[in-house]
C-alpha cells in the first residue's frame, strides 16, 4: 500500500497540467491567483513525525495544523522558534511556502532562520530530502531556506523540520492611547532600553506593546516612562488594559 507522499508523489507524475497545491487553503487569494484547476491537497500529510524536546527540533507533515503543532509541543512548554502567524487551522507546508510569520517576526527571526530541513516532491515526481535536524548540518546550496516563500512553484513540500525553543514564563501587553507620531518614538526609544519587546503596533490611535520574558523584565516593562513624561504622563496614565500570563 503506497504511504500518502507516494501518493501525492505518482499524482504529481501523471499530472500533464500546472497543479494548485492547498494544505488547509487559507492563503487562497495570496500572491499570483493559479490558473491551474487540478487541485493537490496535502491534508492527509497532518502529522507529528518526530519531536525531541531536549534537541529543539520538531518534524511534521505539511498537512499539519498551527493549531496541531501548538498544542504539541506546549505539552513540553516550548514553542516553534519563528511566529508562524495566528490563524490556527492554517498548515505547517503553506505557512513555510509562503514564508508567513506573525507580529514576533522582529524579534524571533523569519521562517528561513529557522526551518532546519524539509521532504519535497519535485515536478518529475521524485522525492527528495534536504537538511536535517541541525542549525549546521548544510554543506554547499541550502535548498531547504529556497522553498521557504517559493509558493509550491519549485517542488511539493511534504515534511518540514523546524526548531522549537523554550516559551516566556511571563508575558504582557500594554495598550496605550497615542498619535502614530508618538507610538514611532517610544518604539525606536524601547529598542535602546534592552527591555523584552516581543511585538507592536499601532492602529485607530492605540499602540499595542507586548512584552515576553521572566517576570522581573516584564515589571521593568510595565514601569517604562519615556523622556516626556513630565508633560505625558507616566505609563499608568495611559495603560488602558493588559493580558499576563503568570509563572504558574
Amino acid at each position: 500500500m503506497k504511504s500518502a507522499v507516494a501518493e501525492l508523489a505518482q499524482q504529481v507524475t501523471d499530472a500533464h497540467k500546472p497543479l494548485r497545491i492547498v494544505g488547509a487553503d487559507t492563503k487562497a487569494e495570496y500572491g499570483e491567483i493559479p490558473s491551474a484547476n487540478i487541485r493537490l491537497s496535502t491534508a492527509g500529510l497532518a502529522k507529528i513525525l518526530a519531536y525531541e524536546p531536549s534537541e529543539l527540533y520538531v518534524r511534521v507533515g505539511a498537512g499539519t495544523t498551527l493549531e496541531q503543532l501548538d498544542a504539541c509541543t506546549a505539552e513540553h512548554n516550548q514553542q516553534v522558534a519563528a511566529d508562524l502567524g495566528g490563524l490556527p487551522r492554517a498548515t505547517v507546508g503553506g505557512v513555510v511556502a509562503c514564508a508567513f510569520t506573525g507580529p514576533e517576526r522582529p524579534h524571533r527571526g523569519i521562517v528561513q532562520d529557522h526551518v532546519l530541513g524539509c521532504q519535497i516532491i519535485t515536478g518529475t515526481g521524485s522525492i527528495q530530502q534536504f537538511g536535517g535536524t541541525l542549525i549546521k548540518n548544510v554543506a554547499g546550496y541550502d535548498i531547504t531556506r529556497l522553498m521557504v516563500g517559493a509558493q509550491g512553484t519549485l517542488g511539493v513540500i511534504t515534511e518540514v523540520v523546524l526548531r522549537t525553543r523554550g516559551i516566556a514564563p511571563a508575558n504582557v501587553t500594554m495598550v496605550q492611547e497615542c498619535p502614530a507620531s508618538a507610538a514611532i518614538g517610544t518604539c525606536n526609544e524601547l529598542a535602546g532600553k534592552g527591555l523584552p519587546l516581543a511585538a507592536s503596533a499601532w492602529s485607530q490611535g492605540l499602540l499595542r506593546l507586548r512584552f515576553v520574558g521572566s517576570e522581573a523584565a516584564i515589571k521593568r516593562a510595565c514601569a517604562f516612562t519615556g523622556p516626556e513624561r513630565p508633560h505625558r504622563g507616566i505609563v499608568q496614565d495611559h495603560v488602558l488594559g493588559c493580558q499576563i500570563i503568570t509563572g504558574t
